[in-house]
């Protein structure tokens, strides 16, 4: 029985081995008048992978401004080819739908049972490409970071020192930002 196993993993050893095959080359002689190579060329596609946390509290220290960041991560990152990684602000959980700013997001967080229209935390971002950072308005495509290779950026959320007098303690106050991920020249 040992002998019948013995012979039969060899053979399967044996079966699993294999030899690479090339492409043989032209062999032209004397009498040829001209010779031939194909000649073929591909641009790989760009890979990459943009982590993004999928929350984030904001701190609050009252009398001071307070920034909480949310680091966006790019890993992987190949053939690129001079292009860069774009990460933009797509949308918000605050669209202004009327008025001369219609169209335009703006950076609140809203209670689920608002009391009145000033029963909002407005905050600020600001990131390496906005130093200034952002308190208004933007439109949708709104750049906040972008990458040439594989690093860390953060997103900087800052909370005024100096909330609006309706805001309610001990009530949650949520919002959301959509980020687009590109490539740009």
């Amino acid at each position: 029985m040992k002998k019948a196993l013995t012979i039969i993993l060899a053979l399967a050893l044996v079966m699993s081995l294999s030899v690479p095959a090339f492409a043989a080359d032209n062999e032209y002689t004397e009498k040829d008048k001209e010779g031939k190579t194909d000649i073929s060329f591909t641009i790989s596609e760009p890979t990459y992978t943009v982590t993004i946390p999928a929350s984030v509290a904001l701190n609050y220290t009252a009398g001071t401004d307070t920034t909480t960041n949310l680091p966006i991560t790019v890993s992987d990152s190949e053939n690129l080819n001079g292009r860069s990684i774009v990460i933009t602000v797509e949308a918000t959980n605050d669209l202004i739908t009327s008025g001369a700013l219609a169209g335009l997001y703006q950076n609140c967080l809203y209670p689920a049972d608002p009391v009145d229209g000033n029963d909002r935390i407005p905050f600020d971002f600001a990131s390496v490409e906005d130093d200034a950072g952002n308190m208004g308005q933007f439109p949708s495509g709104y750049v906040l970071v972008t990458f040439s290779a594989d690093g860390v950026k953060n997103i900087g959320f800052i909370m005024q020192g100096t909330l609006n007098s309706s805001v309610r303690p001990g009530v949650a106050y949520t919002g959301w930002i959509q980020f687009g991920i590109g490539l740009k020249k």
